[in-house]
């Protein structure tokens, strides 16, 4: 009963992987956005000639954008080690077997990866907002 339990925890977290990665990988189709599984570029901010080559000269603040695209790279992979926490921590929950330790190492393990998705997603959107306004 265990194993059919473990495979099928290990088949939904697949799919749900599957799921999310799906549509980021083809969310961009302009021919200059390549990325790995949808991660951002590090040179998403800044400006790109029609051969998809950096443009710098006569453009400002091109380190500051550069270590934005940085910055939303790394809260990219913080909001995916988020989900994959939350996933663990139903995984826990699940395999808890009614031990009340192990369902509150489980609540308490979704509880900090939620609020760790949440931080990434605000600062995600507070980098945008920087780049927009050093864009100007």
């Amino acid at each position: 009963m265990i194993a059919v339990k473990r495979f099928v925890f290990i088949a939904l977290a697949v799919m749900s992987l599957a799921t999310l990665f799906s549509p980021l990988a083809l969310a961009d189709s302009d021919k200059c956005s390549k990325s790995f599984f949808g991660l951002p570029t590090w040179y998403k901010y800044l400006e790109l000639d029609s051969d998809c080559n950096v443009v710098t000269k006569g453009v400002e603040n091109v380190p500051a954008k550069v270590i934005l695209g940085l910055i939303d790279i790394a809260l990219f992979l913080a909001g995916l080690l988020a989900v994959v926490m939350i996933i663990w921590g139903g995984y826990l929950f699940i395999f808890g077997n009614g031990d009340p330790g192990q369902i509150t190492n489980a609540r308490k393990t979704i509880l900090n990866a939620v609020i760790g998705l949440a931080i990434a997603i605000l600062a995600s959107q507070i980098v945008r907002f920087v780049a927009y306004l050093l864009s100007k």
